[in-house]
């Protein structure tokens, strides 16, 4: 993927990366082992973007691919000096958010790419709606914007944080909250988390889905695998690599936004919300 200039592609990765970005990244950079000096991977905090991008540009970095999977915020527009140094692509997770700064990066030719995130959390919410289910736990650091589309249609949810915890704590927290409140699903961020939590959940006792349904989010290969095959929403990860690689090579300046739309995988860890009576025992 070197350009005829022979420009070095540079990865910048501020902020926490998920499975999905994980994945891309081993995609990313297995293109370059047969030469890795034409790569340069950097990773750092979201406010050291700045100073990692100035690096990059220092080491020979024409064609950058800056992958920031929190909300996009201020230091986007703080970038900008340093972007134009560079043919430009930002991945960002959060595309139905901070749209402000659309019409900032397109001045400076720079393409946006991710998924559509709250339509997928839509296509989730129907799903679960359809089998009866109306009162679910979110297990998610940053609860607040995965909640609006299914309260939206009616739900009541419970932001928790479950990932952190073991056996013995689930127990303790989540089960009275979950008999209590009548939850009847859990919703995850991550499919590796949800993976995690369901086998901890197993261990105390809990069905899945007979006593609980359970979601991921990302489509992970290994999520077909488990013992119960999980219910996920799938980023359109493959697709978007190869937008990537397109707009790396021959650049369009007639379109600058990128959106992908996600898609649901019915595993068998999400059943109708009447079959899951067993919390009250």
């Amino acid at each position: 993927m070197r350009s005829a200039r022979g420009d070095i592609l540079g990865i910048l990765c501020t902020g926490n990366l998920y499975s999905h970005l994980i994945k891309a990244l081993h995609e990313i950079t297995g293109l370059y082992n047969h030469d890795p000096r034409q790569l340069e991977l950097m990773m750092v905090p979201p406010d050291h973007a700045i100073g990692g991008v100035r690096e990059l540009i220092a080491r020979g970095v024409r064609r950058l691919v800056w992958i920031q999977a929190e909300k996009a915020s201020q230091e986007v527009e703080e970038m900008m000096p340093y972007l134009a140094h560079c043919r430009t692509i930002f991945y960002n997770d959060h595309l139905d958010q901070g749209k402000q700064w659309d019409a900032l990066l397109s001045k400076n030719s720079i393409h946006r790419i991710g998924f559509d995130r709250r339509g997928g959390y839509g296509l989730l919410a129907r799903h679960l709606g359809k089998l009866g289910h109306r009162r679910i736990a979110i297990d998610a650091l940053n609860a607040d914007y995965r909640c609006s589309p299914f309260e939206k249609t009616g739900f009541t949810v419970y932001p928790c944080n479950l990932q952190h915890l073991g056996s013995d704590a689930l127990k303790k927290k989540f089960l009275p909250l979950l008999r209590k409140q009548k939850i009847t699903a859990v919703c995850f961020e991550d499919d590796l988390v949800a993976a995690r939590v369901m086998a901890k959940l197993y261990q105390i006792g809990i069905r899945i889905p007979r006593e609980l349904s359970v979601t991921g989010f990302d489509g992970m290969d290994f999520s077909s695998l488990l013992s119960v095959p999980l219910t996920t929403l799938q980023v359109p990860m493959k697709a978007m690599i190869r937008r990537v690689i397109k707009i790396l090579e021959e650049p369009s300046t007639s379109q600058f936004r990128h959106c992908f739309k996600m898609k649901l995988i019915k595993g068998e860890s999400t059943a109708p919300a009447e079959s899951n009576g067993g919390t009250e025992r």
